[in-house]
């Protein structure tokens, strides 16, 4: 029984020494990024991101959207600006919205674009990038039909955000209120 019991023990130890390390925190990506360290940025972002982390998801797709440390993606930058936004970052869905609206690595979708913006708004920071996202929107609006308007005001109405679990809970400042981007932010890409 000691046997078995030592061999399951050095079989857990042998597991734990060839796995990869841990991905260091949130402040280290951003510290990352900030250094210029785009690679290893996008790296640490992806792996906090893969677990659900929020402000790793936008982080991430902010980086795909701008080819930094990573090649130029527009259906990845999608795919992480969707992820956040569904979990109620506001500059994700902002970023969402301008990329329904121009078409940019999704075909172009004014009640999407309408939709996620109308939700972007009132979770971005008062002053300039709330105003932002309304001007975008009414900029939307005026290419749509009442019909349509009236669709993407339903669908904000009726959202609410998803959760993913995420591997550890977002130390203070990492969370979508602070704004998560290592620079100014949102900026459409």
């Amino acid at each position: 029984m000691f046997h078995r019991l030592r061999a399951a023990a050095l079989a857990v130890l042998i597991v734990f020494a060839a796995a990869p390390p841990a991905a260091a925190g949130f402040d280290e990506a951003v510290a990352a990024f900030n250094r210029g360290d785009y690679t290893d940025a996008a790296r640490e972002f992806r792996a906090l991101a893969e677990q659900g982390h929020v402000g790793a998801q936008y982080n991430l797709a902010v980086l795909y959207g701008r080819g930094l440390g990573v090649h130029l993606d527009d259906a990845q930058a999608v795919r992480w600006y969707t992820r956040a936004a569904a979990q109620g970052h506001g500059g994700a869905q902002y970023n969402l919205g301008v990329r329904y609206a121009k078409g940019l690595g999704v075909p172009r979708d004014d009640v999407r674009a309408y939709e996620w913006l109308s939700l972007a708004a009132p979770r971005l920071p008062a002053g300039r990038y709330r105003t932002r996202a309304l001007m975008t929107r009414d900029r939307v609006a005026q290419r749509m039909s009442d019909a349509a308007v009236a669709e993407a005001e339903r669908r904000a109405a009726a959202w609410t955000p998803t959760t993913e679990a995420p591997a550890k809970a977002p130390a203070q400042g990492e969370g979508a209120a602070k704004g998560d981007a290592p620079k100014a932010q949102p900026k459409a890409d």
